[in-house]
């Protein structure tokens, strides 16, 4: 089985694709939450939604976040990993994932779009 943690967004983005995979931050969770815990940030699986709906209640789950405070997360992880060159083994997929993330969070700031993080499960 593969997982991956994916960018949900309540709304599309104009001028980009209509999913975004994050492997390289799934894999390294264990690694970075630490480093978020020392600067009192909220660890990555606080921004996780892994279901729309509560299936107890039926109802839908109101799991969204502010898109600023997911792109503070995002500034606050590239200059973690920037300083830790060492620390992460595929660290250039790594920044180029937060990259993309950060960019997509910040167009998202301006238009109001809101975001969480899901989980993608592959089965092989």
């Amino acid at each position: 089985m593969r997982a991956c943690y994916r960018l949900i967004l309540q709304r599309p983005l104009a001028g980009f694709a209509a999913e975004l995979q994050l492997p390289e931050l799934y894999r390294e969770q264990q690694r970075i939450d630490p480093l978020l815990k020392q600067r009192m940030m909220p660890p990555i699986a606080h921004f996780l939604c892994p279901f729309d709906c509560d299936d107890d209640k039926g109802e839908l789950l109101d799991c969204w976040f502010d898109a600023d405070s997911g792109w503070r997360l995002v500034q606050s992880l590239l200059g973690l990993i920037q300083d830790r060159a060492l620390a992460f083994a595929n660290r250039p997929a790594l920044l180029q994932e937060l990259f993309a993330l950060g960019e997509r969070l910040d167009a998202a700031r301006f238009s109001g779009n809101r975001w969480h993080l899901g989980l993608a499960l592959e089965f092989v």
